[in-house]
């Protein structure tokens, strides 16, 4: 929808599943949009970048906060946006915590986030939310880089 809205942008969409990928690729051909077969935590891109979006991306990588560094450095956004499932989105994630249950709404969930612990993880990775929303059941933040983190 990105690269629909914005036409004179250019989109790239990056997955390591090649059936998503497949999948993206056959809903929407456009001249602006391509997509890449990658694991970021793994391979992460070399270009600069205006925007990054990371859309149900942190809370499957285990060091959130030292992915988002190296993002930053290799990639160099102005603004990231962000958007994660929240921990309380009902009451049976808590519920299932405070029992020992587990609660990861996803097999390959490591944190299932609470608004403060977000705040805390982006601000420890250099970036500063500027617009927050709960919506949905999820967190979407828009940050920008904070200069003195030493980025």
């Amino acid at each position: 929808s990105i690269a629909e809205r914005l036409p004179a942008c250019r989109v790239i969409g990056v997955d390591r599943d090649e059936g998503r990928l497949q999948q993206a690729r056959e809903e929407k051909e456009l001249p602006n949009l391509n997509f890449i077969q990658a694991d970021v935590c793994l391979n992460l891109p070399k270009n600069t970048y205006d925007v990054i979006v990371l859309s149900n991306i942190l809370e499957h990588i285990s060091d959130r906060v030292g992915f988002l560094r190296r993002l930053l450095k290799s990639v160099n956004p102005s603004l990231v946006l962000v958007r994660v499932p929240s921990f309380e989105r009902d009451w049976k994630m808590p519920m299932r915590k405070e029992l020992g249950l587990n609660y990861f709404s996803d097999a390959e969930h490591f944190i299932e986030h609470r608004l403060d612990e977000l705040q805390t993880e982006l601000a420890e990775a250099g970036l500063r939310p500027t617009v927050t929303h709960t919506l949905w059941g999820e967190i979407w933040m828009c940050c920008e880089r904070i200069e003195s983190a030493g980025q």
